[in-house]
């Protein structure tokens, strides 16, 4: 038994001198930086609030990771992804699949007029603009 117990302190012993938390040379020489979709959105985040923004019976939902939800008749909701542009100055929504089973799909580009931790103001293609507050 203690000899079972000595291996198996040498072993973790062993593992755990091993361990190298650098990281490789050529990355480090060359700076590159190596990011996920999740430090992405959380770093668009830095400059656009995501979150619930509400405005009567309107409602954008824009998660983390790049989904949204919304209702903007109050009755149906729209799930689908969200991508702001990299100059911040339009927000694309589309949908999932198209609604109620019809063979179009939700799909609308923004543009960006004012966003602030409280609020978000947008206007359509069509000139109509939607103004939210924080939910």
């Amino acid at each position: 038994m203690k000899n079972l117990m000595f291996l198996f302190m040498a072993v973790l012993a062993f593992g755990l001198g091993s361990c190298n938390s650098e990281a490789p040379a050529a990355l480090v020489e060359q700076g590159l930086e190596v990011t996920t979709r999740g430090q992405q959105a959380e770093e668009k985040a830095e400059n656009f609030t995501a979150g619930k923004w509400e405005d009567q019976n309107t409602f954008v939902n824009l998660k983390l990771d790049g989904t949204f939800e919304a209702s903007f008749d109050g009755e149906t909701t729209i799930v689908g992804s969200w991508i702001l542009s990299d100059d911040e100055k339009q927000l694309s929504l589309k949908a999932e699949e198209s609604l109620e089973g019809k063979g179009s799909v939700f799909a609308k580009t923004y543009e960006v007029l004012e966003i602030t931790p409280e609020s978000l103001k947008v206007k359509d293609d069509e000139g109509q603009e939607l103004a939210f507050k924080a939910a």
